[in-house]
C-alpha cells in the first residue's frame, strides 16, 4: 500500500458522486483543494493586477515555469 488516497477508493461506490463524497472525507482532497484555492487566487490577483508570468518570474529572481499560476 502507497500514501495515495487513490488507490484506496472503494469499489463498491457506483458513481461519481458517492466517489466525491468519499474523496472529501480525505485529508488529501482538503489539501490539494488548498493549494488549487491559493494558486487561483493568485492568478486572479496578477490579472487584477496585469503582471505577466514573465513579469512576475523577473520580480520573484526566477524563470516563468516556477511563477506559473494559470492562464495568462
Amino acid at each position: 500500500m502507497t500514501d495515495n488516497p487513490i488507490e484506496y477508493l472503494p469499489d463498491d461506490e457506483p458513481d461519481f458522486e458517492d466517489d466525491l463524497r468519499w474523496a472529501r472525507r480525505q485529508p488529501a482532497y482538503w489539501a490539494e483543494k488548498l493549494k488549487l484555492d491559493v494558486a487561483d487566487g493568485i492568478a486572479a490577483e496578477l490579472e487584477r493586477q496585469q503582471v505577466s508570468r514573465a513579469e512576475l518570474a523577473r520580480r520573484m529572481g526566477t524563470s516563468a515555469p516556477f511563477a506559473y499560476f494559470g492562464p495568462n
